[in-house]
């Protein structure tokens, strides 16, 4: 049993690697485990974390950051997408949330009404997609700056004054609701950015609906999620991190993901931790949130100089 545990761990290694076949591993690990199973299982660990550092290095190694910079791109036109089809799917609900009444000595706008803002940012948002599935690359670039003026537009010079769009994320304005005024700035910048950096590689056709299935999806758990928006998408966001992080010494691709995806949480992770002192702070989060984002930016950096030198 001892001995097929361990020759079953040896299997995470590639197929064309020796340690996959060989049995010297096997009796090494049976010699070091000295037949205690606690042993046992900590050499079978160690084993599959070799062969998937194996694996991982082989898959990797022939990849780039603008291959890292293509699937940033990519989970970053989707989560856009999904956003403009969230605004536009307001107008034609059955009971839409009504923000035209006084409030606080103003008048909050109607996030229900689709005008030429939530057009152009659907537009733009559409164009990405399609531009960077048929490998259409002025279309991707063009669309996605585009994309960064609206969102800017919006962000900068609407949202000050109470009148942003992205407040229809959230019925009430709420300051947990993901995006909501600057917070979609940061991500807009970041997805133009690797828009422009990716490799122009031609995918098949079918990438085209499964994108816009994609993005369909997430605006209709975004409008379960009502009040909070998409606020869901923090939690795969900083699932993604954690490996992105850990593993991109050795990926590129890996490396450039997870900085891009630090970048776009910058803007929530300080508006919750500037938050007034009235406000509810969990001790957890406060504790994670600042170190985290931190070492999410700093350590791919040095990941990607490193690589850079070597």
């Amino acid at each position: 049993m001892t001995q097929w545990l361990l020759a079953l761990a040896c299997r995470a290694f590639p197929r064309d690697y020796r340690a996959r076949r060989s049995g010297e591993l096997v009796d090494t690990a049976l010699l070091a485990a000295n037949g205690s199973p606690w042993r046992t299982t900590r050499e079978a660990i160690s084993l599959v974390g070799a062969g998937l550092r194996q694996r991982l290095h082989a898959t990797e190694a022939d990849t780039s950051v603008q291959d890292g910079a293509a699937v940033l791109a990519g989970v970053f036109a989707v989560a856009n997408l999904a956003i403009a089809l969230f605004g536009i799917s307001l107008a034609v609900d059955a009971e839409p949330f009504d923000h035209s009444y006084p409030c606080c000595g103003f008048f909050l706008p109607n996030p229900n009404v689709v005008d030429w803002w939530w057009i152009a940012f659907a537009v733009a948002a559409a164009g990405i997609v399609l531009g960077l599935a048929l490998a259409i690359r002025p279309l991707a670039v063009c669309a996605a700056l585009a994309n960064v003026g609206i969102v800017g537009y919006d962000a900068l010079l609407l949202a000050p004054h109470g009148t942003g769009h992205m407040n229809a994320i959230s019925p009430w304005g709420w300051a947990d609701a993901y995006p909501l005024h600057q917070d979609w700035l940061a991500p807009a910048i970041v997805l133009a950015l690797a828009t422009a950096a990716a490799p122009s590689r031609r995918r098949s056709l079918l990438h085209v609906p499964l994108a816009l299935a994609a993005a369909a999806l997430l605006a209709v758990l975004a409008r379960e999620n009502w009040g909070h928006g998409f606020l869901f998408l923090l939690w795969p966001a900083g699932l993604l991190l954690v490996p992105a992080v850990t593993l991109g010494w050795l990926a590129p691709r890996l490396a450039a993901v997870a900085l891009g995806v630090s970048v776009s949480l910058v803007p929530p992770v300080v508006g919750y931790l500037t938050r007034p002192s009235g406000a509810y702070h969990s001790p957890v989060v406060t504790l994670a949130a600042a170190p985290g984002l931190a070492l999410g930016i700093v350590l791919p950096l040095a990941h990607l100089a490193r690589r850079r030198l070597t």
